[in-house]
């Protein structure tokens, strides 16, 4: 299923593990309702984003960035590489994009403007770079990168120009998919310590790092593997997709999504239908975007958004192909 497939069949997506314990029960159900683009029938709307939507669209067997503008949904295809690009992050002030591409021959950071001129190689590394992630502040850029380590990945920090990479983590295993606390003190990212599943996949768990490197810990432990997508406006809250309640032997993280505090406790589940919901990142207007596959069944993946007590989901734009990475600069 196109990104979902690029991006999880290679275990390069975020994946953490959420603690045993599970508070909270499944928000009331919900009929979803189009947020389509002029041409579609109007019909009231539970949740209507402003600002601009950047997302990975595999419209027909190749995975491009586009942007959309909420809330009239005309859509910007910004590459348009036979490569594989995807991961889109906005730079704080919503000028850039940064984003992961194979087209040089192996996973490298790029960068481009926000109406896709511009385009480069921050990277230009013979490692796999991947997974970037802007800080608040727009001085830096968190990437993942096997650099130090050819057998598994570490989380690396870089000048927003590509300067200066070094390592911010470097431990066992796969580090991967960072993302920033919205005050730039934290990240929060996925970590394996080197444990294997019997589904020979790497048992990924949320670990968290303060952005100098001291503070490291992880905070999950638990059956399945899960994705971590962010943090909530105030920073006290960490959005995760995982598969720990629906098919803990799954290879892939969707399933259900959490939220989790950044210590670690009060875990609480969000949604509980069939579908496999899997959390992409929480904006700063404090709605949780997410994909999945509820309006096809076992299909293709679309974009969809919710209140963050998981009240309203609210299907952003019926595409097809397959929508993944969704992450709102927010507008007027």
């Amino acid at each position: 299923m196109g990104q979902r497939k690029a991006r999880r069949t290679a275990l390069t997506i975020a994946l953490v593990v959420l603690a045993p314990a599970c508070t909270g029960s499944s928000p009331p159900s919900v009929s979803p309702t189009v947020v389509g683009p002029p041409s579609a029938t109007p019909s009231p709307i539970p949740i209507a984003l402003h600002g601009r939507l950047a997302f990975s669209h595999d419209a027909g067997g190749n995975i491009d960035i586009y942007v959309m503008d909420l809330p009239l949904g005309t859509l910007h295809r910004l590459t348009s590489s036979p490569a594989a690009d995807f991961s889109p992050t906005w730079s704080p002030d919503g000028t850039q994009i940064a984003f992961r591409s194979d087209r040089t021959g192996n996973d490298e950071v790029f960068v481009m403007n926000s109406d896709g001129t511009g385009q480069r190689d921050l990277t230009r590394n013979p490692a796999s770079d991947y997974s970037p992630a802007w800080s608040p502040d727009g001085r830096l850029i968190a990437f993942a990168s096997t650099r130090a380590d050819p057998t598994g990945n570490d989380i690396w920090l870089m000048h927003a120009d590509g300067s200066d990479p070094h390592p911010l983590v470097h431990q066992t295993g796969i580090d991967e998919y960072p993302s920033w606390s919205p005050d730039g003190s934290r990240l929060a990212f996925n970590c394996t310590l080197g444990t294997i599943l019997p589904s020979q996949v790497g048992d990924f768990e949320v670990c968290v790092v303060n952005e100098d490197g001291s503070g490291l810990r992880r905070i999950t432990d638990a059956v399945g593997i899960s994705s971590a997508a962010g943090w909530s406006p105030d920073g006290s809250l960490i959005v995760v997709g995982s598969n720990r309640d629906s098919d803990p032997g799954s290879v892939i993280s969707c399933g259900d999504i959490f939220v989790i505090h950044a210590d670690g406790t009060g875990v609480r589940r969000l949604t509980g239908s069939s579908a496999r919901d899997c959390a992409s990142s929480w904006a700063a207007d404090g709605h949780i975007l997410f994909s999945s596959d509820r309006r096809d069944p076992g299909g293709e993946g679309d974009m969809w958004v919710m209140n963050p007590d998981g009240s309203d989901p609210t299907l952003i734009a019926p595409l097809a192909g397959e929508e993944q990475d969704p992450v709102l600069f927010p507008g007027p």
